[in-house]
Order: C-alpha cells, then structure tokens, then sequence
C-alpha cells in the first residue's frame, strides 16, 4: 500500500483530502466513470454535521475509501448511521484501486445494518470495465 497520509491535492477542479482518495479518482476517470466527489451531507442519526460519503458513482452508490481493513472497522459508526437513516447503498473501498477489500453496508431483514465482505464482486458486476493495468498508469497518464 502506498503513503495514505490525509493531504489537500487537485485533480482537475476537484480538491480531494488525501493521495488515496486522488487515485480512487484518477481510476474512475480513466475508466470514464461518472462520479461525483463528496456530492452531499447526509444525516448519521449520530452527530449535528452528519455524514459526508467520499464518492458518488452511477448516481446511486455512495463509495467510502479507508486505507486499511482495521480503520475501515473502527469507523463503521457514520456509515452504519447513514445507512440505517437514509437506506442508500454504501460500499466501502479498502486500498488503492481496483480494492483490496470492499465491504457492503446493508440492512438486514430485521432492520439492523451491518457490513458484509463483497470482495469478490469486480468491478464490472457494478457496470464498469477495469481494462487497464493499475494505478501506477492511471497516474503516469495524468
């Protein structure tokens, strides 16, 4: 895994918070993606700001980038808020592009949310093509 570390950069005319959230955009760029960054503030149930999702792809799922499975668990309480006020779909990205891991957060048939591991969904069962060779060329592109 390469530096993760939070720092202010730009693509384009998008300002992104970290070096890993710019490579999760330069991939859906690549891959001509529709996406929005952090396109809005959503209630949590949990605190006054709310929850502010990192991405928006095909207009209906929301996208969470974490570096690591062990941050992404400690910071399942916004999500899992989000989820359970708004019930939209949420999957949360681990690692650089294509993902290590992607876990999903859902409701289960009793109401109560929680994450399940979905690693082994690619990329093309959400209607995307991933023909490209990783994000060292994603990024030598740009």
């Amino acid at each position: 895994m390469r530096d993760t570390e939070s720092k202010i950069c730009a693509i384009g005319n998008t300002v992104v918070r970290s070096l890993l959230e710019r490579r999760w955009i330069l991939f859906f760029s690549r891959l001509k993606i529709d996406f929005e960054y952090e396109p809005e503030r959503f209630p949590d149930g949990i605190s006054n700001i709310g929850y502010l999702p990192d991405i928006l792809i095909h207009k209906e799922i929301y996208l969470e980038i974490k570096p690591s499975i062990d941050i992404a668990r400690q910071e399942l309480k916004k999500p899992y808020g989000f989820v359970r006020e708004t019930n939209k779909r949420l999957l949360i990205v681990i690692g650089d592009p294509p993902g290590e891991r992607i876990l999903a957060i859902i409701r289960s048939e009793n109401n109560k949310v929680t994450y399940k591991d979905v690693t082994w969904i690619s990329w093309e069962h959400l209607g995307m093509k991933t023909e490209f060779n990783g994000y060292r060329e994603i990024e030598a592109a740009n």
